[in-house]
């Protein structure tokens, strides 16, 4: 076989041409900061890289539906506190009414605080979240949970719980 000249140099040409090549594609390497710039250059690791970033996207959504849980458990206990106290102000004034000094007008200041404190108790009660849904709903969270028809206070809820995913096995009821 014969080589020649021309052969020569289109050999040496061709080298020069696959290490520019080489050197564009580490250029391009560290520029983006990065080992893989595409999956074909390291499958193995780009898939590591996309299991990666999956989990971190999970362990995100996690983060803020704990967030979201402890404000709206937060909310819940903070109400419920409120109708303690207004529950208390109630007793007082139960005990208040069983006076026999009071007079008819006294009475009926007592019979207008304690509708007051009656819908300030159906106020608390149909509390929303930070979501936008009624916090004692169960499950119907756009329906107003407690009504007042002729019969006295109605529920119009479920007594389903809502529940949030706080981390890969842990299920948290925040309603």
């Amino acid at each position: 076989m014969r080589v020649s000249t021309s052969l020569i140099f289109s050999t040496g040409t061709a080298a020069m041409m696959r290490k520019q090549a080489e050197m564009l594609h580490t250029q391009q390497q560290l520029a983006a900061g990065k080992r893989v710039m595409q999956p074909s250059d390291d499958p193995i690791a780009a898939a590591n890289a996309l299991t990666t970033q999956q989990s971190l996207a999970l362990s995100g959504q996690y983060a803020r539906n704990q967030g979201f849980a402890q404000g709206t458990l937060g909310l819940a206990e903070a109400t419920l506190a409120q109708v303690g106290d207004v529950m208390q102000d109630v007793r007082v004034l139960a005990m208040s009414a069983g006076n026999g000094s009071l007079s008819g007008p006294d009475r009926k200041s007592l019979a207008l605080e304690l509708r007051g404190k009656t819908e300030a108790l159906l106020g608390l009660a149909n509390t929303r979240d930070g979501a936008g849904g009624y916090l004692f709903a169960g499950y119907q969270e756009s329906a107003q949970p407690f009504v007042v028809t002729n019969a006295g206070v109605m529920y119009q809820g479920d007594q389903g719980g809502r529940e949030l995913q706080v981390s890969a096995q842990r299920m948290l009821q925040i309603g």
